[in-house]
Parts: C-alpha cells; structure tokens; sequence
C-alpha cells in the first residue's frame, strides 16, 4: 500500500514489508542478543560512473541512514546486529514514496564489516552454529546490485590487507577461530559446493572430465527425519584453513555456468550453494 506521509506510515504501520520472513523470531532471544531465526537486512551501493554519467539519480534511502565506520558512534552502532527495525524508502518515479520494513538497511557509506555485522553472519558463525543449528547466508538481487562485492570472494584479499573482504572470508577466518576456541582438536570442516541451472543440480567439485558439464545424474534432493533437506551423493572434500575454503570456491566457481548481460560481461546464470558440514565436540 503506498501511503502519504512517513508520519502514517509509522502509526498504521500498513507498509509492503519485505522482513515478513522475520516474523517468527524469538523476542526472548531477541532481547538476549543470543540468536536470531530469520534477519533480513538491504545494502545500498553507490550509483557506478555510467549511471552518474547517464544522469541518474538515487531513488532509495535509508531512514534512519546507517552510520559508516568511519563515525565515530560505529563502534556502538555496529558492535552487535540491531534489534530494531530499520525503514528503506524509495522514491517512485510518479512522485510517490514507498517503504519497506527490514532488520537493518545499510546505506552507501556502509562498510563491509558493517554488512557482515548486520547482517547476522558473525552472530550465527561465533555463537548460533556452535550450539548446533544449521545457518545459511544468502544473497539476493539483479545483476549488478553488488552481491559479489558484498559476499566476497572465498580467499579474501590477496594483498593481506581485509579491509574489503566481504561476508564469505569473514565468516571462514572466524568459523577456524571459533572451532579452535571452543571445540576439542579433533573438529573437522568438509566443503561441498552445487549450482542449480535451469532446474538441474551440477556438483561443481565432481572430477573434471569432458561430458560433466550437464547435470549430475546420481545427486538426490531428499529429507533428513528431523525435516531437513540435503543433496545426497555430492562431493565432500575436507578443508582444514579458511585459504583450504578459498582455494576449492574459487576452482569450483570457474566452472559455472556465466552469459554476458549489459550490466555485467560474465553474469552468472545459476544459483550457486556452498555446503559446509561441521563435525566436532564442544568443550566444557
């Protein structure tokens, strides 16, 4: 529903949400910080140079506009995931305004630290899967929104400087961490790597050979008795550093399927999912 002023918008609170996934979230643990279900966050990227060039112009804010870490309330801002909903406006061409309701909206100046905060993926690495729950990370949006950038690539900087390394990096260094912290010596990290293309599964870690660029004929969709669903008969490969991580995406990810489009010349033409499968005790 579009609605005339902000001030309306904050009374009947009658908005197109795009968080009605987070509905389900536990207040308890909510006001504890201790875990989240569902946490759905936006990024705003800077217009790129063609855009500016082309004369265009924002259409999206963040209300109230999330500070950068280079303010110097960051730290307090940023130091653990808000817990109260934040408003994303867009300004619609025919003068209307619209608002979406989401758990944190990031806007240009936001830093990659800022994305993986927000976002959940530190608070779900450091505590939530340690406590046995399984944690997805996903990234959702048209080609060119910035969802590479923002995820990272597997390896990080090469550089050593982690500055930009993005949600995927972050979260392997402080999976390592974590396990080394509060898991005996014996925890182990297996990799497991899939694209879904046109409806079909292809193992992206099965051996190389000539006519495996189709489907993988002997991989599964099938339900654990506990509700869960998993891929059976993919590849597992044992990874013991988070440069183990990289290493096996970044092979993997240059077997995916890619097109040009005219906003990106090698857009990928699948979904990809990267499976990590934890196995450990924790400690006392």
């Amino acid at each position: 529903k579009t609605v005339d002023s902000l001030e309306e918008f904050l009374i009947v609170k009658q908005i197109i949400s795009l968080s009605n996934m987070a509905a389900s979230k536990s207040i308890a643990n909510i006001k504890s910080k201790k875990s989240n279900n569902v946490r759905v966050i936006t990024r705003i990227r800077p217009l790129a140079q063609y855009e500016i060039d082309n004369g265009s112009i924002p259409i999206v804010h963040a209300l109230p506009r999330i500070k950068s870490n280079n303010s110097e309330t960051t730290s307090a801002l940023t130091a653990v995931p808000n817990n109260e909903p934040e408003c994303l406006q867009v300004d619609v061409p025919n003068g209307d305004k619209l608002w979406f309701q989401l758990d944190a909206v990031l806007d240009e100046a936001s830093t990659q630290e800022d994305a993986y905060i927000q976002s959940g993926a530190q608070q779900a690495v450091n505590n939530d899967l340690i406590q046995g729950f399984n944690c997805t990370i996903l990234a959702y949006g048209q080609t060119g929104s910035g969802k590479t950038f923002t995820m990272g690539t597997a390896a990080g900087g090469d550089d050593g400087n982690t500055q930009n390394d993005g949600v995927i990096p972050r979260a392997c260094r402080d999976l390592f961490d974590t396990l080394s912290e509060k898991c005996d010596g014996n925890a182990r990290v297996f990799l497991s790597y899939l694209e879904i293309y046109n409806e079909e599964i292809r193992d992206l870690l099965s051996p190389v050979t000539e006519n495996n660029d189709g489907p993988s004929p002997n991989l599964r969709i099938r339900e654990t008795l506990d509700g869960g669903v998993y891929v059976s008969g993919l590849v597992s490969k044992k990874v013991n550093t988070p440069q183990d991580i990289g290493s096996l995406m970044e092979t993997a990810g240059a077997r995916r399927v890619v097109a040009s489009t005219k906003m990106n010349a090698v857009s990928s033409r699948s979904h990809a999912v990267c499976i990590l499968d934890i196995q450990g005790v924790l400690e006392d």
